[in-house]
C-alpha cells in the first residue's frame, strides 16, 4: 500500500483516540509488534503472533499487566475491539477492511505514525 494511504490510516487511528478522549497507547502496540517480529522469521507467523497478543489484551486479566492507568487500558481495549477489530476464526484476523490486508511492516509504519501524530 502506498505511504499516503498508510498515513491516512494513522490519522484515522489518532482521530479515534482523540474522539474518545483516550490516552496515547500506541507505544504498547508498537512493543507488541516488536515482540512478534522477534518471534519468527516467517511473516505470517509474526503477524499471527501480533494479532494473538492484541486479542489476549482484550481480556481484563491480561490488560492489567500494562501500565498507564485505567484510561489507557480501556482505550486500548476499545481500540482493539472496535477499530482494529481483531477476530479469532481458524486463525487471528483483522476485520477492519482498511487494515486487514496490511503486512506487519505496514502496520508498524501506521502505528508508528499514529504515535507521532498523537504526541507522546
Amino acid at each position: 500500500m502506498d505511504k499516503k494511504k498508510l498515513l491516512k490510516e494513522a490519522e484515522s487511528m489518532v482521530s479515534f483516540v482523540k474522539r474518545n478522549q483516550y490516552s496515547n497507547f500506541f507505544d504498547h502496540i508498537l512493543n507488541l509488534i516488536e515482540i512478534a517480529e522477534n518471534s519468527s522469521e516467517d511473516e505470517t507467523e509474526r503477524k499471527q503472533k501480533f494479532l494473538k497478543l492484541l486479542s489476549l489484551l482484550k481480556d481484563d486479566k491480561n490488560i492489567s499487566i500494562l501500565g498507564g492507568g485505567k484510561q489507557v487500558k480501556q482505550g486500548l481495549k476499545d481500540f482493539i475491539e472496535n477499530h482494529i477489530m481483531v477476530r479469532k476464526y481458524s486463525d487471528y484476523q483483522i476485520a477492519n477492511p482498511r487494515l486487514q490486508n496490511l503486512s506487519l511492516t505496514e502496520l508498524k509504519y501506521v502505528f508508528g505514525w499514529a504515535r507521532r501524530l498523537a504526541g507522546k
